[in-house]
């Protein structure tokens, strides 16, 4: 079916442009209703890349909507769908075919199964619409992030951000700051990743706004860590240094 379904609609391949239209009817209670949509946008011309994009932002739009009631092991439920859904736009990018456009129909359906972590759904930051100075912005965010569970503030912060300052493009740089210095591991790596490049295709807009406040809350959600990484740091430099590590720096 949906082979036929793409040949409908190759006549009007790059007409098609109702991403969150079809981002929300993901997130609904209704999976029929998302199976429907996704097959409708193909019929109206959306591209298996398209596609892709719109259920990865779906599931950027759940973990934005995570509500901090839930288990803090659920942040690991939302992660796990929306690396999944970004992995697949990267691969409809590079080899668009109907084959794997028919994971976007699977993927979709995982973000429909993490609907219980948006009950409640957490309400998205509002920008205070003041002008924000970019200098102050990275310090701000960084510091919110040396405190444990401030994921509201953080966002936040970022929301505000990318709406008052007038080129926000030290945002990305701040953020993986923010991973560099904790103990990161895959996931984190995994996440960061999928949410510069979603950003990448959206900045300048809400949508990317959203995604960098989903972004946000992941890692001030779990920040700060031991940071015991820049310790092993420290203890390679002082070994390369042909230092003894028994003794003291000052000694």
């Amino acid at each position: 079916e949906l082979a036929e379904l793409f040949e409908q609609g190759e006549s009007k391949l790059g007409e098609w442009d109702d991403e969150q239209e079809l981002a929300d009817i993901i997130l609904q209670d209704d999976p029929g209703a998302t199976l429907d949509a996704i097959k409708s946008a193909v019929g109206y011309g959306a591209s298996p890349e398209q596609l892709g994009s719109t259920v990865a932002y779906a599931a950027f739009l759940r973990m934005a909507r995570f509500h901090t009631s839930n288990e803090f092991a659920d942040w690991d439920t939302v992660h796990n769908t929306l690396t999944a859904a970004n992995a697949l736009h990267q691969a409809l990018k590079r080899a668009p075919s109907v084959e794997l456009a028919r994971a976007v129909l699977d993927t979709a359906m995982s973000v429909y199964l993490d609907r219980f972590l948006n009950v409640p759904a957490q309400r998205m930051p509002t920008p205070n619409g003041d002008q924000v100075d970019a200098e102050a912005f990275g310090p701000q965010l960084l510091s919110k992030m040396n405190v444990q569970q401030q994921v509201e503030q953080s966002a936040q912060v970022v929301s505000d951000y990318l709406t008052g300052a007038e080129n926000p493009e030290g945002i990305l740089a701040t953020l993986g700051h923010a991973m560099l210095r904790e103990d990161s591991g895959f996931h984190m790596f995994q996440i960061v990743d999928a949410g510069f490049k979603q950003y990448e295709e959206r900045k300048g807009t809400d949508a990317g706004r959203h995604v960098l406040v989903a972004l946000s809350r992941f890692l001030a959600a779990h920040y700060p860590t031991t940071r015991s990484v820049d310790q092993t740091f420290q203890i390679a430099e002082r070994l390369n240094r042909g230092d003894e590590l028994f003794r003291d720096d000052g000694e």
